[in-house]
């Protein structure tokens, strides 16, 4: 099999707690520990920094249209104007005594969710004043069915937001609050919706399913150790690693997942991919500080 999956550039860093692209694909936020002190870096697609923002983060989540970017350290939120380079607004406790375990942004409107450690679901409305309005919250899981932080995605329509757990997951309609359906099983490591919504990729220890965004209704799997998954068009991206290998694999979804192309992070683990949402780019990082981008040549 040709190699279809080229490494452009390789960063490394203390520790790197979150990395996010921005909507339009040109840029990177990288929450990360550098010089002994947690801050954000913004990386150009060559890996170079742009700017360093002296804010301690451990979350980074840009806005639909990347002109904001959301930084937490797990207690606080900061809102910063990626344009002027300076902070908008800063919450402090912002979900109260929990800590925020993730962030998501609406990418077709100024909502935005937060995740809280107590199992939480915030959304709030990014208002011209460039103040946040909370909207509604509501308990997603208990608090005692958290065995490790949790993770909140809104479908690329933004009609739709999921929320999983390590042990299960939920789809909620952002608009009625609703519980369109739910899974609780085996630990969950990550979540990806398709581009088109229509599909929902879930990252497990020892599998990777593929499942009806509308009904969780089960319609293929994977038989591996997948560390995390994510989409690029119609294409499905995973890391896996194993004790003999460690690697980032390709999938074209033909009914079922066929296997188009594979690259060797050794000895690299791979806890995270995120695709670019414009280009065929991915990032793959460990938090134990090493960061690779790849650019994918699919034909």
């Amino acid at each position: 099999m040709a190699p279809l999956v080229k490494l452009l550039w390789g960063l490394k860093l203390e520790t790197i707690w979150d990395a996010k692209w921005s909507p339009q694909g040109d840029k990177i936020a990288v929450a990360c520990e550098c010089e002994g002190k947690n801050k954000v870096l913004i990386l150009d697609l060559n890996g170079k920094i742009m700017e360093t923002i002296n804010i301690e983060g451990k979350l980074v989540e840009f806005s639909h249209d990347g002109s904001i970017l959301a930084i937490s350290d797990s207690i606080n939120l900061v809102l910063y104007n990626v344009e002027k380079g300076a902070s908008i607004l800063r919450y402090e406790h912002v979900v109260g005594g929990e800590k925020v375990t993730s962030i998501a942004w609406s990418s077709r409107g100024n909502l935005i969710a937060l995740g809280d450690r107590g199992g939480t679901l915030h959304i709030y409305k990014l208002k011209d004043t460039g103040k946040l309005e909370p909207l509604w919250s509501k308990v997603v899981f208990r608090k005692e069915a958290i065995a490790q932080p949790y993770g909140v995605l809104f479908s690329h329509k933004g009609e739709k937001i999921l929320v999983f757990s390590s042990g299960a997951l939920k789809i909620l309609d952002v608009h009625s609050r609703r519980t369109i359906w739910s899974q609780k099983g085996c630990p969950l490591r990550g979540a990806s919706w398709s581009w088109n919504d229509s599909l929902i990729a879930l990252a497990y220890i020892d599998e990777l399913r593929v499942v009806d965004a509308n009904n969780g209704k089960f319609l293929t799997y994977l038989g591996t150790q997948v560390s995390d998954v994510d989409w690029y068009t119609d294409y499905l991206v995973i890391s896996s690693n194993t004790i003999t290998s460690k690697k980032i694999m390709i999938f074209k979804m033909k009914g079922s997942l066929q296997m188009i192309a594979k690259a060797e992070t050794w000895p690299m683990y791979v806890a995270y991919v995120k695709t670019n949402p414009k280009k065929p780019a991915l990032l793959a990082w460990q938090q134990g500080g090493l960061m690779r981008a790849y650019k994918l040549v699919i034909k």
